[in-house]
């Protein structure tokens, strides 16, 4: 059997006797504390851990924490002890039990030392805001626990407002291309395959970009929102081939200026539009 070092086993006894409503016999336990206390030098504390509370004797002139050890109490790197002299003989102490929160945003990991509270206030002590439509892993209003990771995500297409749940308005797409994504010549009728002759690179170049479905991937993976890889790919689709060649910078230049004008971000080569897209666009046409 275990033996009991006298501080612990009084830290025991107080939290049966406080845990319990006092009787005749507690009261008088209570009563011989104060009397050996202020006999023996010592100094009853009343310490409440979190949702338990007990009682331990001290020498007056001991520290909270050593006194704390004696009882059996074990504090952590990240604890905060609060002690309250009540009286000569009487103190209370407050144990808030440090936990250890990581915050990520933007792919960057925060290591936070927190003693409870909710997500809500962690994301006020690191200077963020949650907008509207952002995304954060747990609830604001729900409480930290240890070894929480709390995952934040800034909703950064402005020129994709959201419908609905995870359906957005990709319209912003087809002001772009009525900017300027097409020939505005009169062609005609349809020509014969071999009327104009056409490199094989080319042709094959111009497929590749033409393959773009607009699906507003590249927007959602940027960390600008932009939608460059968008834009470049219907640019070239139509530069690459004789009949829009004519028209090549000025389709740029138009399209370009409707995608700032729409709210997209710029870019910054991060290659993050390229991993996501479905149809394996290059940033290639960027350049």
């Amino acid at each position: 059997m275990k033996k009991l070092r006298p501080g612990a086993w009084l830290y025991r006894v107080g939290r049966l006797l406080r845990g319990r409503t006092f009787t005749a016999a507690g009261l008088a336990v209570a009563v011989c504390l104060s009397l050996l206390a202020v006999a023996e030098n010592v100094k009853i504390l009343y310490i409440a851990d979190g949702a338990e509370t007990g009682v331990a004797l001290a020498l007056r002139g001991d520290p909270t924490e050593k006194a704390l050890s004696r009882a059996g109490i074990t504090l952590r790197e990240n604890d905060i002890v609060t002690t309250r002299e009540t009286s000569l003989v009487y103190s209370r102490v407050s144990i808030q039990r440090g936990m250890q929160v990581t915050l990520q945003v933007d792919g960057e990991s925060i290591p936070c030392a927190v003693t409870g509270g909710t997500v809500a206030e962690l994301l006020r002590q690191n200077g963020l805001e949650l907008g509207e439509n952002d995304y954060c892993s747990k609830e604001p209003d729900a409480l930290l626990e240890d070894g929480d990771v709390i995952t934040v995500e800034p909703w950064r297409s402005a020129a994709f407002p959201v419908i609905k749940d995870c359906m957005v308005d990709r319209s912003a797409f087809d002001k772009i291309i009525a900017a300027g994504g097409y020939t505005s010549v009169r062609t005609g009728q349809a020509q014969d395959a071999n009327a104009i002759l056409i490199p094989k690179q080319d042709a094959d170049e111009a497929m590749d970009c033409a393959t773009c479905i607009g699906c507003g991937a590249c927007v959602a993976a940027c960390k600008n929102g932009s939608a460059m890889l968008f834009v470049s790919s219907k640019v070239s689709q139509l530069a690459l081939l004789p009949q829009g060649r004519p028209e090549a910078a000025k389709r740029a230049k138009a399209m370009v200026a409707k995608m700032e004008e729409l709210g997209f971000g710029n870019c910054t080569n991060t290659r993050a539009c390229e991993a996501e897209c479905p149809k394996n666009e290059s940033i290639a046409n960027i350049a």
